[in-house]
């Protein structure tokens, strides 16, 4: 079962497996609804989330340490490159404003994450839960800082602090444990980035 689904009731068939490239994929049933004009206004908001991950799963670390100071201009041409490259579509490339990676990275906490010798992005992972039973996530990010790790949740959804902190207090517990267990190395914070309230919080 997929760690993200055990907040929803009942669980259906796409709940069973998630996997890195599941959760950054962007459907497009939603495009073939609508006429060409209308097509880059399509993505709904879950889908729009999912391509602010893919594009953070995506962005080069290094390019943004060699740079020094970060700038908006900076993450725009990132996010153009990946279109380049063809690792995000045009859709996706305009459903990512590069001011709201540009406030995650320049945060206390992005600040941390390019200082660290030990990054991890879209990590995937079993745990067992029971016999004969499976949870499986993906850690959107987790670095590490004198050998702990610092593991960080992204969310998109519009919700206030109290709401995200008990909507995902067991989803970032699970990955907290499957972390730790995989590495043997302690979980020095838990902590969700809101985008729409860019807010870190620490659970």
């Amino acid at each position: 079962v997929a760690v993200s689904a055990m907040e929803r009731s009942p669980i259906t068939e796409d709940d069973v497996e998630e996997t890195a490239e599941k959760k950054r994929n962007v459907s497009r049933e939603t495009l073939l609804q609508h006429p060409r004009f209308m097509q880059e206004h399509a993505l709904t908001p879950a889908e729009r989330g999912s391509a602010v991950h893919k594009a953070l799963g995506l962005i080069s670390y290094e390019a943004l340490r060699q740079a020094g100071k970060l700038s908006n201009g900076l993450i725009l041409k990132q996010l153009d490159l990946l279109c380049e490259q063809g690792r995000l579509t045009s859709l996706e490339r305009e459903a990512v404003r590069p001011e709201a990676l540009y406030r995650f990275f320049t945060s206390d906490l992005g600040q941390r994450a390019l200082r660290s010798p030990a990054v991890r992005r879209e990590w995937s992972f079993d745990l067992r839960a029971a016999k004969n039973a499976y949870l499986q996530g993906v850690i959107d990010l987790c670095f590490q800082e004198n050998g702990a790790w610092i593991l960080v949740d992204y969310k998109t959804d519009r919700a206030d602090e109290e709401e995200l902190k008990n909507r995902y207090k067991i989803q970032l517990n699970i990955y907290a444990e499957a972390l730790e267990k995989a590495t043997g190395a302690k979980i020095k914070e838990k902590v969700i980035y809101s985008f729409h309230n860019t807010k870190i919080i620490e659970l």
